[in-house]
Order: structure tokens, then sequence, then C-alpha cells
């Protein structure tokens, strides 16, 4: 319930352009944390979706 509260602060505060971005994170964060947490394995496939969103991040981060 926290986090709901904080992410729609954050909507709040930087617009919902700039916050979108930040959705995408949402499973890169929960891998992260099962592996820190849970003892899970990061899957090849997972480290994949971390290029991918990261590679998302800089393409639309860019300026023409």
């Amino acid at each position: 319930m926290l986090a709901f509260f904080l992410f729609n602060r954050g909507v709040a505060l930087v617009g919902s352009g700039r916050a979108g971005l930040f959705f995408y994170l949402m499973p890169l964060f929960g891998t992260v944390f099962a592996a820190v947490l849970l003892g899970e394995r990061i899957s090849l496939a997972g480290l994949g979706g971390f290029v991918l969103v990261g590679v998302g991040f800089v393409l639309s981060g860019r300026r023409r």
C-alpha cells in the first residue's frame, strides 16, 4: 500500500509522462528483491530483460 501511495505521489510531482517510464522498472525491482530477500536465482532471461529495459531508457532519454 505504501508503494502505491509513493508512486502516486511521484506522479503528482514529476508528471505522468516522466513517471510512466518508471512503470517498466517494476519487474526489474521485483526480480532484484526476490534475489536478495528470497535467494532466487536471476536467469539469463531476466538479465536479457534488464538489458532491454536499460536500452529502452537510453533510447527514450535521447534528444533528437
